[in-house]
């Protein structure tokens, strides 16, 4: 882990930076902050199953976020791979979303 290509706990910042302030972080398509800043909302429920594969319903749904945040510890928390779960209606100090958009589906945008 590098903690010079995003913002994790161990990069010592503590809360949360611009977009663009880790560019060696960037994936190879250019997109920034994929992990670490913030925890970000997937469009995918978060299910949890017991040992025998009986689902755990709790109170509320749960939606998953990936990518980790600025607090996270656990570096083995701050992949791509790495999925957990936050109620529906939560709101953190470390969650967000990203805003994304097919190019196709914005012709104006791909014009030259």
């Amino acid at each position: 882990m590098d903690c010079t290509r995003c913002n994790i706990w161990n990069s010592g910042v503590g809360a949360t930076v611009p977009v663009d302030e880790y560019p060696t972080g960037a994936a190879p398509n250019g997109v920034s902050q994929l992990i670490g800043n913030v925890w970000e909302w997937v469009g995918t429920e978060f299910n949890i199953l017991a040992d025998d594969q009986t689902p755990i319903v709790g109170e509320m749904p749960m939606m998953g976020v990936r990518g980790a945040a600025f607090n996270t510890y656990f570096e083995g928390q701050a992949s791509s791979t790495f999925r957990t779960g936050q109620i529906a209606l939560g709101r953190t100090h470390n969650t967000g979303f990203r805003c994304a958009l097919c190019l196709e589906d914005a012709p104006s945008l791909t014009a030259s």
